[in-house]
This record gives C-alpha cells, sequence and structure tokens, in this order.
C-alpha cells in the first residue's frame, strides 16, 4: 500500500524544524521506506547551509531519492507560509514504483529538438507509462520547450 504523508514546521530554527517534521513523517510511515522524500524550504533561514540541510534531512528520514528547493512561500496541507522561516516536507511511500531521478540543464534543453529526443535523453519509455515530478527555474530554464518536448514524447501521462 502506497503512503503519502507530509508535515510543516515554522520553527526558526532549520535543524529544529526537520526533527520536527520528522517526527511526524516517521509516526505516519509506521516503519515503512521512505521511496522519495520532496522538502520545501523557506529562505529566510538566516543560518541556512544547503549541504548542511540535506545531511541533517537524510539523517533522519533516509530516503532513496530527495529532492527540494528554497522559495519565499512554503505550503503545506492547510496553510502557507509566506517571507517567514519554514520548512514542509512531503514523504512517500511507493512499493513496487522504480523511481528515476534526472537533471536537466538548459544546454541540455537547448539541444532537443524533438519528444523524442527528450526520451532518448532520458531512457524512459512512453510503453512503461512513466509519471513525471518536476522542479524547474522559470528564469534560468526553458519550461514551455521543456513541455512541449515532454507532451510530444509522453502524450497523455503526466
Amino acid at each position: 500500500m502506497k503512503i503519502f504523508t507530509s508535515a510543516m514546521s515554522r520553527n526558526k530554527n532549520w535543524r529544529e524544524a526537520i526533527a520536527e517534521t520528522a517526527s511526524h513523517i516517521k509516526k505516519d510511515l509506521d516503519g515503512k521506506s521512505c521511496d522519495v522524500l520532496i522538502a520545501f524550504v523557506s529562505e529566510k533561514y538566516e543560518d541556512f547551509d544547503p549541504a548542511g540541510f540535506s545531511n541533517v534531512l537524510s539523517h533522519f528520514i533516509p530516503s532513496g531519492v530527495m529532492i527540494g528547493c528554497n522559495s519565499g512561500g512554503i505550503i503545506s496541507d492547510s496553510r502557507e507560509v509566506e517571507m517567514e522561516p519554514a520548512l514542509s516536507v512531503l514523504a512517500m511511500h511507493l512499493p513496487n514504483v522504480k523511481v528515476f531521478p534526472f537533471q536537466l540543464s538548459e544546454g541540455d534543453i537547448a539541444s532537443l529538438e524533438k519528444g523524442s529526443d527528450l526520451i532518448n535523453r532520458l531512457d524512459v519509455y512512453p510503453p512503461d507509462k512513466p509519471r513525471f515530478i518536476v522542479f524547474a527555474d522559470p528564469m534560468t530554464f526553458d519550461v514551455v520547450k521543456y513541455l512541449q518536448l515532454s507532451n510530444e514524447g509522453y502524450k497523455g501521462l503526466p
């Protein structure tokens, strides 16, 4: 059975915020693996250390794949925090699901011309019925082109 759980902390200390969210996440996972962990962290933490954050988070919640980003606004199940310290974590237990993380640069996207080019670059094929979660900075990455390539290569797949 798949499990999706999330937690948010408004603690002003990001290390303590990790401990708070991890406590909730681990309780909900009930000893099951965390296969994908997605973290959204406020850019308002004054002493924030990205490498330290990743290390501390993976210590508290070991996961198969961890991704995340920082933002001015952090959203959770029922709350939104703007321009204040906050952390929101989504954890997923996905038995029998293959998780394939990938990274594309602006140069990668610029070099792709057709949806089939994207398929070949990712080495993930439509008959496998893949699903995608994509994080992109619209200021440095051609999101429109990526979506066009994705829609052409992976017709009808989210």
